[in-house]
């Protein structure tokens, strides 16, 4: 599902769904393995439809019926802030999560991948995903005892092949992520150390849409580690020109302007900033 955010979800259905907030926030494919273990682990158990059972309401019944088929192939039509709803309405509890810890952590490891690779998702989760799965220290402790449990052996992390799947998307999902309500610094903080261009260019549009004292200054030394990186995405040049017209640097907004209609000739946003260099 696309959406910015953290969330997995099984459904009683059957169904497993991912938002594309997740694969973002994945670091490796070893991750994300985890995180799909651990809601397939309730799947099996069966959490969600005995959670279903103990609140089955109206609501509850129109809440379903609104986000997902019948489990026969016809997809999902709910939003993600309705899946959302749904997730806290049903939330497992304390054992349910801790078995399919337990659980999920165990057929991860059985399909090859590094069972240390399901702390960091947790640690890192963001606060609506915490709502409905509580994530304490004592949980942290708890899931690095039983990695720590796994015999050793060689373990898939997969941090090229998941860059490489999610290359095509990621300016997409920045984007999405960007446009959320709330301050989206302490994400992009965390994926900037990846040092995909995208990513630091995602911190700095953090900092200059967050706009407090100091960020302007924040913003552009990430716009220019995003353009210094490998993959430079021609959005930082963008990103420069927005922080430069917002500080009265006519000169500089002009030329970063230029230099984004250059490398990025066919821009969705090209007319609006073709105003912006015939205004300056």
């Amino acid at each position: 599902m696309e959406g910015p955010g953290l969330n997995v979800l099984a459904l009683p259905t059957g169904a497993l769904v991912v938002w594309t907030g997740a694969l973002l926030r994945a670091e490796n494919e070893a991750q994300l393995a985890q995180l799909l273990a651990h809601e397939l682990a309730h799947d099996r158990n069966k959490d969600f439809l005995d959670q279903y059972h103990r609140r089955l309401d109206t609501s509850g019944v129109v809440a379903l019926l609104g986000v997902a088929a019948s489990g026969v192939g016809f997809g999902f039509v709910g939003t993600p802030a309705s899946m959302a709803a749904l997730d806290a309405k049903y939330s497992h509890t304390g054992a349910q999560e801790r078995d399919a810890d337990k659980t999920g952590l165990e057929m991860a490891a059985a399909a090859g991948y590094d069972p240390s690779a399901a702390i960091a998702p947790w640690r890192a989760a963001d606060a609506d995903f915490l709502k409905v799965h509580p994530s304490g220290e004592e949980r942290l402790v708890a899931l690095q005892s039983l990695a720590q449990q796994v015999p050793a052996r060689a373990w898939i992390m997969g941090a090229d092949s998941h860059r490489a799947a999610t290359a095509p998307w990621l300016e997409r999902w920045v984007g999405e992520e960007l446009r959320r309500d709330g301050d989206t610094v302490a994400l992009f903080t965390r994926l900037a150390v990846s040092g995909r261009g995208l990513c630091r260019y995602g911190l700095g549009e953090a900092y200059r849409k967050r706009g407090l004292t100091g960020d302007a200054a924040l913003a552009a030394t990430w716009f220019r580690a995003a353009l210094a990186a490998p993959d430079a995405p021609p959005l930082a040049w963008r990103g420069l020109g927005l922080l430069a017209m917002q500080n009265g640097d006519k000169p500089g907004a002009r030329a970063a302007f230029a230099q984004y209609r250059v490398m990025a000739p066919d821009a969705d946003d090209k007319a609006m900033i073709d105003y912006y260099l015939a205004q300056l």
